[in-house]
């Protein structure tokens, strides 16, 4: 822990770019591969019960 201030401070802020960028490229993946509409299919479907 004897980092001098300025890493400390710049850390959090590349953590946070990072977790954006993966944020949305996991948007674009879902929308690329139409995950909705399956979504959408799977809750029209009704499983029989056991």
């Amino acid at each position: 822990m004897n980092e001098p201030i300025a890493a400390r401070v710049t850390k959090p802020t590349h953590k946070r770019q990072q977790f954006l960028k993966n944020l949305e490229n996991s948007r674009l993946a879902r929308e690329s591969s139409r995950f909705k509409s399956y979504v959408a299919r799977e809750k029209c479907i009704d499983f029989p019960s056991a």
